[in-house]
């Protein structure tokens, strides 16, 4: 099986692994659609294209790196200069995130009713969602907590305050009737407003292979060994950005200490359930859930990378070594491999042989 609709993709230069972890079809189309019109309709500010691939419910999310930079410094810029922007922008998220709590609660199943209210709440709450969460990581990264303190407090505030709701959304859809989960919005308006039937095939064939691509002037789907084809074309395209000596990963710091152990990979959640203490866990991102896993490693090691992510905050909670962002630490290092977690430097340093360490 191919594609669902052929268009020219181009992988840009910069392109890398944005984030990895257990989600819905549904629900990360939903947010690659948001970054290319979304964003610039709440914010103003928006992405030049994105790209996912799925498999059993399992995503790689794909990005420009360029792209992250401009949006993260304008919002910031935005939050730091324009008056009366952050109280705005962080009510505006409390009532959204109240709002949708009250949604998940009431409504069960998606209908004709609650379709369209669903769809738009979404849309609006990853907006302000990623504009008050990057904003505050990039006045962190930058050194600008100490003249922006009570800024920076009122972002961290509600960006814990909404963490909760895009995992919520993700056990909604888990539970909706039907292939509702491996369905894009439009053709789940299609069936509840438009009373239009979607070939369940089509929809089935998105479970274990699936890569789509958006840029702002078109978009696609493909499926099966096409899917898999274009993961292997932007995994290359990243990989050669980041090269492996077979020695050392770098990365940034966030809770400093030494450690030296046995790797346990964890690219998805069932994956945690096989740690032992001590193991250095390598995940590509973590998340509240993992957290009766995490608090037994011995250090943790994660491709992701942002000062305020769930990872650095546990570290610092159960004061484990921690590097972050090391983008490609999951793709080069496999369970049992001996690695020492230089978390003063931020430098994960494997060894080949027990004598070499």
């Amino acid at each position: 099986m191919g594609s669902e609709k052929t268009i020219k993709i181009k992988i840009p230069k910069d392109v890398h692994v944005a984030w990895e972890r257990d989600f819905s079809f549904l629900g990360c189309y939903l947010i690659a659609q948001q970054h290319l019109k979304e964003l610039k309709r709440y914010i103003g500010v928006g992405y030049s294209m994105c790209a996912f691939f799925h498999d059993n419910s399992h995503v790689v999310f794909y990005r420009s790196e360029a792209d992250e930079e401009n949006f993260n410094r304008k919002i910031a810029e935005r939050f730091l200069n324009e008056k009366g922007y952050a109280d705005f922008a962080v009510g505006k998220l409390k009532l959204l995130t109240d709002n949708f709590d009250e949604f998940l609660k009431k409504e069960k199943r998606l209908t004709k009713d609650n379709v369209e209210r669903f769809f738009e709440m979404a849309n609006a709450h990853f907006s302000f969602h990623l504009a008050v969460f990057w904003s505050a990581d990039y006045i962190a990264k930058h050194d600008l907590i100490e003249k922006n303190k009570s800024l920076y407090a009122l972002l961290e505030k509600y960006r814990k305050y909404n963490e909760h709701v895009l995992p919520a959304i993700e056990r909604w859809i888990a539970v909706q009737k039907g292939d509702i989960s491996l369905m894009r919005p439009e053709e789940c308006l299609d069936i509840f407003l438009r009373n239009k039937k979607i070939p369940i095939a089509r929809a089935k064939a998105r479970k274990n292979s699936a890569f789509v691509y958006f840029d702002k002037c078109s978009q696609s789907v493909s499926i099966g060994r096409s899917a898999k084809n274009l993961k292997e074309k932007f995994d290359r395209v990243f990989l050669k950005r980041y090269p492996f000596d077979g020695k050392s990963i770098k990365g940034i710091v966030v809770f400093p200490g030494c450690y030296r152990g046995r790797v346990r990979v964890a690219e998805k959640f069932e994956d945690l359930k096989k740690i032992k203490k001590g193991e250095i866990l390598v995940a590509p991102m973590t998340r509240p859930a993992y957290n009766m896993y995490i608090r037994h490693a011995g250090a943790i090691i994660v491709d992701e990378g942002a000062t305020l992510s769930h990872a650095s905050i546990l570290a610092r909670e159960f004061s484990i070594p921690c590097v972050i962002g090391t983008k490609i630490a999951t793709k080069v290092l496999k369970d049992g491999d001996l690695v020492e977690v230089d978390a003063d430097n931020g430098i994960v340093k494997r060894f080949d042989k027990v004598n070499d360490a």
